[in-house]
């Protein structure tokens, strides 16, 4: 372990820890403090929970027994997310497992018995997670031939560049790539190469670790793009990596604790995201839970320091430094993601291409992966974190299309239409910034209802006995609708005040949809040429952060 630690950090893991043991009710395990209900039993909150609690202390070591026999009581039916709750208990094993008698060392091995694992899941993610579990458990004779296993998943899943690429299982042009989970990425590589010291894994983890730096704020911010954006569970994860990694924990690992202290809630959990309170009715996607992703941050964190004092690093990842961040532009075409910095540590993060999401669904929106929108901007010491994309029901974005934010909305007849992809991005560094050229078309927001008998029983079949994957295939090869085409153009001009962002976006035609949504609250109600005129429609925005205030004006021309 680094002679010298970040407080920070060990207060977040001190106050986590705290906060846990204070939900863990006798019977229910696990509290989740937003719902005042137990944790939902399909996840994995309850065993992360007996992780984090892994202590000498005893009222701790109560909480912990408590929350784990919530979890082995729990119907087999019940119980899901089996690769993460496989691992917490395997964790808990060699870690702590001297902490249990004969009895519960017996349990938590029926427990781990109960995960079953899969060769391949949808997200490349969950079949890393289950690869890193399968090496964790296998004789030090079998672990050489699981990290050469491990290592070649990691350079099939990623970029040219570096990042990880977390769906499909055999990349193509259309690839998703949320931030979230190339921390995720880099948390197992790190985790299994201490216990297997193995060059090619090595090799592939130090690739994810030096694509971090182009998608990442000094001031604590990583992550902010597609699923879970700028959300704990991703932080927890790179810190975890960090700290596996041996890297300095007064850097980044600080900086990520420093930020995280602020979103502590009166119950002393911590809000998933930096919105908090302020978030409004909306609050966070609806996968997300407090319990969860606060237990799984104590856990991982809790596990990584235990970890990095009892196995060396390898050898291959010793006296590694986090490079520091390098103005200028990066662009990693293949993702669709991008970032320009200044001198003096200014940052914006964008996305070029845009992504298709992962789990289309007819009554769902999910534009978080939309091209060519700033996803994070900080001037000076304020971040503008900005909002995610919107996700949720189709019905409220027909309603409320502003909800969209930068994303262009048409109306085709009754179908919402979305202008959110667009395949040849050029993206060039100026003189004082960047300016990025974009040309989409349109498709629709969600995929259509089945129509026919036939379609739905299929549908039915993919649903019930494929877990989606004719649904997510051909959301990976969605049809554009011909004669919607946009053209837009985003700039950025930096000077010592700050930044002034300028965006044009250009419609053509409106013989048959109307711009419903181009780019601003302000323009929220519905707005078209009338049938027949092909006029294209024009809309320029520009937008200024100050560098003294970090805050942002708009005036739409």
């Amino acid at each position: 372990m680094p002679a010298q630690t970040s407080p920070a950090l060990d207060q977040l893991l001190d106050g986590l820890t705290t906060a846990i043991a204070e939900w863990v009710h006798p019977k229910l395990g696990l509290v989740d403090a937003h719902t005042g209900k137990a944790t939902p039993p399909d996840h994995y909150g309850q065993t992360c929970a007996a992780l984090a609690l892994c202590s000498p202390n005893q009222g701790q070591a109560c909480k912990r027994d408590a929350a784990l026999a919530a979890w082995l009581g729990t119907p087999i039916s019940q119980i899901g997310h089996l690769p993460f709750n496989r691992l917490t208990l395997h964790l808990m094993a060699i870690l702590f497992g001297d902490q249990f008698d004969s009895s519960q060392a017996a349990m938590i091995q029926s427990g781990i018995k109960r995960c079953q694992l899969r060769k391949h899941y949808p997200s490349n993610n969950w079949t890393l997670l289950a690869a890193t579990c399968t090496l964790l458990e296998a004789t030090p004779a079998q672990r050489p031939r699981l990290a050469r296993a491990l290592a070649s998943m990691i350079r099939r899943w990623t970029t040219h560049k570096g990042g990880f690429i977390d769906y499909p299982a055999n990349p193509g042009k259309a690839i998703c790539t949320p931030l979230a989970y190339h921390h995720k990425a880099l948390f197992l590589g790190a985790l299994a190469l201490r216990f297997c010291a193995d060059d090619e894994l090595a090799a592939q983890t130090r690739r994810l670790f030096d694509w971090l730096v182009h998608c990442w704020d000094d001031a604590g911010y990583a992550g902010g793009f597609g699923r879970s954006t700028h959300a704990l569970f991703g932080d927890a994860c790179l810190i975890a990596a960090l700290i596996l990694l041996d890297v300095p924990e007064h850097g980044p690992a600080d900086a990520l604790a420093r930020r995280l202290h602020r979103q502590v809630r009166s119950d002393g959990f911590l809000w998933l995201d930096p919105w908090g309170p302020n978030q409004g009715p909306r609050h966070w996607d609806d996968y997300m839970h407090l319990s969860i992703y606060n237990a799984w941050a104590a856990a991982i964190l809790r596990a990584a320091r235990e970890v990095q004092a009892r196995y060396p690093l390898a050898p291959g990842l010793q006296a590694l430094q986090w490079r520091a961040n390098r103005s200028g532009l990066f662009h990693d075409e293949q993702a669709g993601l991008a970032s320009w910095r200044d001198e003096a540590g200014n940052v914006i993060l964008l996305s070029t291409t845009g992504q298709p999401p992962q789990a289309p669904a007819g009554c769902t929106a999910d534009l978080r992966y939309s091209g060519g929108r700033i996803y994070h901007l900080r001037v000076g010491s304020s971040p503008a974190v900005m909002t995610p994309g919107y996700r949720g029901p189709l019905s409220q974005l027909q309603s409320t299309p502003a909800l969209a934010g930068p994303t262009p909305l048409l109306r085709e007849d009754t179908r919402l239409c979305v202008i959110d992809r667009y395949p040849d991005p050029v993206l060039e560094a100026t003189a004082s910034g960047f300016t990025l050229r974009l040309h989409g078309q349109a498709h629709l927001v969600a995929p259509s209802p089945p129509a026919s008998l036939r379609r739905r029983i299929v549908a039915a079949i993919d649903w019930r006995f494929l877990g989606g994957r004719l649904g997510r295939g051909a959301n990976l090869k969605r049809t554009p609708l011909p004669g919607h085409d946009a053209s837009r153009t985003l700039q950025l001009d930096a000077n010592p005040q700050g930044f002034t962002v300028t965006e044009e976006l250009t419609l053509l035609p409106f013989s048959h949809a109307r711009c419903v949504h181009p780019a601003s609250k302000q323009f929220s109600e519905p707005a078209g040429a009338p049938p027949g005129n092909t006029a294209p429609y024009v809309y320029r925005q520009c937008r200024r952060y100050g560098l003294a205030t970090g805050t942002a004006s708009s005036a739409p021309t």
